[in-house]
């Protein structure tokens, strides 16, 4: 399964830089005040979009002064809530299908940006609502990513090293070690019985600084309604340390592209996800990322 890109990929460039960490920030920190004011509830545990999205800010290395500041103007009930949730639709390169899904407090200048983004350079058109959204599908995804040798022999160090201090290691997460295919093969076939995972994928994921041996990741795909089933069971049963977490939209068939129109596409992506007020995007282009 593919057609969505994944925030790691994006976090994992060299060289981003503050302007793009802030673009980066302020998406979340939308994120975090849209859960808390929808929902309700400025707690985590009994807030599930919030935990999400504070599993976001973490994943992007978010400082936690700033995910407190969005909570507390969200939680703030003198403060009307302006954020809309938008997924606007549109055919681009190939005729592949785009849904592009936003947060913004002003609907006339987010399809603005994003119809000139699109129109330029030939890259597609926006179409009317529900013209394409029905080939997609709502699914849970969790994202696990595995560790290298080093970091596998750092963790035994501290965790011997914790243990000497007779400190509970018990919460401990780790992340999955590279290498160890019999017990990966058995960790997959495991979850592959639970009931709502539709999915489980193992895939390269690119990382400059480690090289091309650096790191794999195991994708779960999950019914929307069991998402918080499963993360909390990968959580304390396997502690295994979660990467992403989020619900996306995913195609219910797929379409294969030349390089060309697939380089063309991607490029497309990344300046639409460029745009502050643009959370993700989803296409039904098997052979993208």
């Amino acid at each position: 399964m593919s057609g969505h890109n994944k925030w790691s990929q994006i976090k994992r460039k060299k060289g981003i830089n503050d302007s793009a960490k802030g673009k980066i920030y302020t998406k979340i920190s939308k994120q975090i005040i849209q859960a808390v004011k929808q929902n309700g509830s400025d707690d985590p545990e009994s807030n599930f979009a919030l935990k999400m999205a504070i599993s976001s800010a973490r994943e992007a290395d978010m400082p936690m002064d700033n995910v407190k500041s969005a909570i507390l103007k969200a939680s703030d009930k003198s403060q009307k809530n302006t954020l809309e949730s938008i997924v606007y639709e549109a055919y681009s390169y190939g005729n592949s299908s785009l849904l592009i899904e936003c947060l913004t407090d002003n609907r006339n200048r987010t399809v603005a940006n994003i119809r000139e983004i699109i129109e330029k350079g030939g890259g597609g058109k926006l179409v009317p609502s529900n013209s394409i959204l029905w080939k997609f599908a709502i699914v849970g995804y969790i994202s696990l990513l595995s560790e290298t040798k080093e970091e596998h022999e750092q963790y035994e160090k501290k965790l011997k090293s914790m243990s000497i201090r007779n400190i509970d290691t018990s919460n401990e997460k780790r992340k999955l070690q590279s290498g160890n295919h019999e017990f990966i093969d058995s960790f997959m076939l495991e979850l592959l019985d639970v009931e709502g995972i539709i999915d489980i994928k193992e895939e390269n994921v690119v990382d400059e600084d480690r090289g091309e041996d650096g790191v794999f990741s195991i994708d779960i795909y999950t019914l929307d309604k069991s998402l918080a089933s499963i993360r909390k069971l990968i959580d304390e049963k396997y502690k295994f340390e979660i990467e992403t977490s989020k619900l996306i939209y995913l195609a219910n068939e797929q379409i294969h592209l030349e390089q060309v129109q697939v380089e063309k596409l991607q490029n497309l992506i990344l300046s639409l996800e460029e745009d502050d007020d643009v959370i993700s995007c989803y296409t039904d282009v098997s052979n993208i990322w």
